[in-house]
């Protein structure tokens, strides 16, 4: 996020995965460190072995397969949201996917719609396209652009 040569960690910051230094990985939650950073932690603390979790990666059209849902149940978004016990708003906003669900409220609402939210293995993470090129990943004006070219194509 702030372009600093060496971003290891892969941290979830305001929604996207993205490549972050340490200072910028505490504004998120970490899935990763930088390769021997666990180990080397692991040895201080006794772990013997690296722990980090893989987290599941949402799909990029959830909201277009929440709506397509809906209308093939044919139950408005008002009685889903009663169901799930969350606010008809949010949920119309994670429809419009302006906002990203956390992983217990999306397998709630795969439960309930009978639709999946998240992809099995690799190719885009978090519903953005990891960058390969450089150490740095992907940065916040990386994620503008693909946001003004996914509204253009629309």
């Amino acid at each position: 996020m702030c372009g600093r040569e060496g971003a290891g960690y892969v941290a979830i910051v305001e929604g996207a995965k993205l490549k972050v230094c340490e200072e910028c990985s505490k504004l998120g939650k970490v899935i990763s460190e930088p390769r021997g950073y666990s180990e080397m932690r692991g040895r201080e603390s006794g772990a013997g072995e690296q722990r980090v979790k893989e987290e599941p990666e949402m799909v990029e059209d959830y909201g277009r397969r929440m709506k397509k849902a809906m209308e093939r149940m044919g139950v408005p978004l008002s009685v889903i949201a009663e169901k799930l016990s969350e606010k008809e708003s949010y949920l119309r906003r994670i429809e419009n996917e302006a906002v990203m669900p956390d992983e217990h409220l999306a397998r709630k609402i795969e439960r309930e719609l009978g639709i999946k939210l998240f992809e099995e293995g690799g190719g885009k993470k978090g519903g953005v396209a990891v960058s390969k090129k450089g150490e740095g990943g992907l940065s916040l004006w990386d994620l503008a652009e693909m946001q003004k070219k996914k509204k253009k194509e629309e």
